[in-house]
């Protein structure tokens, strides 16, 4: 059956290549690679290119790139990448053949990270902990059918962050079947350096009042739980040098999603 396999991206040249050299040696071809580029300034489009992907060109986040994407898809599902990620095992056919099998509308797939360097390493070994505690009710679906999407109404362009989860409760509330696939495939995410990490969280803070209000509150309530949680498992057991990592990495990224959230209170304070 077939797959679109729909990427946006923005200067993400450093690892776009990585994604889609995965999805080459998939035993089950994508019918099409949708590379929905915010026109990107490095050698993004020229790799997209290289590898066979088909390029749409569209000014605006990745909720709005991936709606583009999906209505001008082609494929019966669609499997939801970013461009820091990369496929493992035949991922594309267990999907299928849940979808086709057990007549499954949403595919939960398990994902290992993966950091190229110290810092990279303890944000990765510290997401591991926090997919672990949230266990198999955690993590969102990345591979749809695609009409499930249309009927759900695609994401909320308005959000910048938890947009896959507030789309995921509405394709939830229509009574989709979901499932897991198996251990033996997965997602591979490659973490940001530290810098890349930072500007990440700032922009998590910028986002967060306008997901807030629309999810409720009791998503951060979720969050801090879940982070607390992981915490404690990810710092017992562990080198002292991890554990100092892993706590200035989550400190950096805790100021910056302050200093993110301050700066959306003061630009919202100004607008009156």
């Amino acid at each position: 059956m077939s797959v679109s396999v729909i990427l946006p991206t923005k200067s993400s040249g450093k690892t776009l290549a990585r994604t889609l050299a995965s999805l080459l040696n998939q035993g089950l071809k994508p019918l099409e690679v949708v590379v929905v580029d915010s026109y990107s300034g490095d050698e993004t489009l020229s790799i997209a290119r290289k590898y066979g992907a088909r390029v749409i060109l569209h000014k605006g986040g990745r909720a709005s790139a991936r709606n583009k994407a999906i209505l001008e898809a082609k494929g019966r599902y669609v499997l939801l990448l970013d461009a820091d990620q990369a496929v493992d095992g035949d991922l594309l056919n267990e999907c299928v053949n849940l979808c086709e099998v057990q007549g499954v509308d949403a595919v939960k797939i398990v994902e290992r990270f993966i950091g190229d360097g110290f810092w990279s390493a303890c944000s990765a070994y510290w997401r591991e902990h926090v997919q672990r505690v949230e266990g198999v009710g955690g993590n969102i679906p990345r591979f749809y059918r695609r009409s499930i999407l249309l009927k759900a109404g695609l994401f909320n362009d308005s959000l910048s962050l938890w947009e896959d989860y507030e789309l995921y409760l509405r394709v939830k509330s229509l009574g989709a079947k979901e499932a897991w696939c198996g251990s033996n495939v997965k997602i591979l995410h490659v973490e940001p350096s530290l810098a890349g990490m930072i500007v990440r969280s700032y922009r998590y803070g910028e986002s967060a009042p306008s997901s807030i209000a629309r999810l409720g509150g009791y998503v951060l309530k979720d969050k801090v739980r879940v982070t607390l949680r992981a915490l404690r498992s990810a710092l017992s057991g562990t080198t002292p040098l991890l554990a100092l990592g892993v706590v200035l990495t989550l400190t950096l990224k805790g100021i910056a999603y302050l200093v993110g959230l301050l700066a959306s209170a003061l630009r919202g304070r100004s607008s009156f």
